[in-house]
């Protein structure tokens, strides 16, 4: 029994988990999808995923981490359902925050659906391409959820849902259990316990996994210097490739496209700064309207690219910077508006205790065997006049875009990266 004096709170989690790229879905109830997500929700949801990597860099990052990386997707994703539970001023400022404001919460439901149906998809109709996005609610048993909340991320975002006696240490073992499995072990321990004010988890978890179009070949990676940001070098194994690729120059930087799949359905986009910048620098021009505008710029030119084979692991709590855009109200206990998502008792209130981020990335030479013998080939007998030489051996930023709809699954910024084991 929950004493009347105790405030309740929501815990929501934000999970996601990236290796060398992809898509596949969650299973969902059958129901009415829009056939492609809306293009201006996709929009919002990319804006506020700039403007939410802006406001962590600003806070700072040392110079002996590896760096930041985030899901647009996934954060989105999860404070979609947890929207669907919020009333009045805490619905609205969530709405401002995530650009939202002009859309209907049905436009957002189908929106997020269509995108987690269309990356499902993906993985069939591209060979290569694999993304698993599941959502979990996971209430404490003393806690009853609304029957309208529940049926609305159930329908539209394929949520499992569970109770569990939060009590009971085996509680965040299951947790973290589930997250293990739908992130294949990749963050096997989320939780190290439960808080007692905390009665509900709200998880997405995201694993990304893809063949690039165009391997890199193993034979040709070398070890050589990377000089991360605060100064020094390190021996980082460097992945290298030559030929024609989609590439832009634009003020103090270059970048590359580097596809996956058959299909070239995703894509990773690498962004490195002139050896007369570095990344502060680009970070002040990074704005969604100016990806918007360099994406624009790329085009077909022949070059050399090395990049490192490297991991990269982060994890992080996003209530200061989601506090900062405008959504404090939602973890405020004594002023949030939760009450489309659960029955309380009189005295008690849900808000927002921690919404925490965590991913990993891996990014290898891996490819087919075929397509990297065919590659060698072409290297061997051509003596072509490169057109721009990218070698990321300092600091460098990154996106991963879904190509067919154009939302952003991840971005960061590589800063001091660990080197990943060699192609197997």
């Amino acid at each position: 029994m929950i004493l009347k004096s105790q405030r309740l709170r929501l815990w929501g989690i934000v999970l996601a988990l990236t290796t060398a790229i992809g898509l596949t879905g969650c299973d969902r109830r059958t129901f009415s999808v829009p056939d492609a997500p809306d293009p201006e929700v996709i929009a919002a949801q990319n804006g506020f995923g700039f403007e939410l990597y802006r406001k962590l860099i600003s806070e700072g990052v040392s110079s002996d981490e590896q760096g930041i990386f985030i899901s647009p997707a996934s954060i989105s994703l999860a404070l979609s359902m947890t929207y669907n539970g919020a009333r009045g001023e805490t619905k609205a400022a969530m709405a401002r925050t995530m650009g939202l404001e002009s859309f209907s919460p049905e436009t957002v439901n189908g929106s997020q659906a269509a995108l987690v149906q269309q990356a499902a998809q993906r993985s069939a109709d591209d060979q290569g391409i694999e993304l698993r996005m599941a959502n979990g609610l996971w209430q404490d048993e003393r806690l009853s959820l609304r029957k309208d909340f529940v049926h609305l991320n159930q329908r539209f975002f394929g949520a499992t849902v569970r109770s569990l006696d939060f009590d009971d240490p085996a509680a965040a073992e299951i947790i973290n259990q589930w997250v293990s499995e739908n992130t294949e072990g990749r963050i096997p321990r989320l939780l190290h316990g439960i808080d007692p004010q905390t009665v509900l988890f709200i998880v997405n978890a995201v694993y990304f996994k893809g063949d690039w179009t165009r391997p890199f070949d193993p034979h040709l990676t070398r070890t050589r210097p990377f000089y991360p940001a605060g100064g020094g070098q390190r021996d980082m194994p460097m992945m290298y490739q030559e030929g024609m690729f989609s590439h832009h120059e634009g003020p103090g930087f270059q970048a590359v496209r580097l596809p996956y799949g058959d299909e070239e359905s995703v894509a990773m986009y690498v962004f490195l700064p002139d050896l007369r910048s570095d990344l502060d620098e680009f970070h002040e021009r990074l704005t969604y309207d100016n990806w918007e505008q360099w994406l624009a710029g790329f085009s077909r030119k022949n070059g050399r690219v090395m990049i490192p084979r490297f991991r990269l692991d982060f994890k992080t709590k996003l209530n200061e910077p989601l506090k900062e855009l405008g959504m404090a109200i939602a973890f405020d206990p004594a002023r949030a508006d939760f009450s489309a998502m659960a029955d309380t008792y009189p005295g008690t209130n849900l808000s927002i205790s921690e919404v925490i981020h965590q991913s990993f990335l891996l990014v290898n030479e891996e490819g087919t065997e075929a397509a990297a013998a065919t590659s060698v080939g072409m290297r061997l007998t051509s003596a072509p006049v490169y057109q721009f030489d990218f070698i990321a051996d300092r600091p460098f930023f990154l996106v991963i875009r879904d190509e067919l709809n154009g939302a952003i699954l991840f971005m960061g910024s590589v800063l001091t990266p660990a080197p990943a084991e060699a192609t197997q």
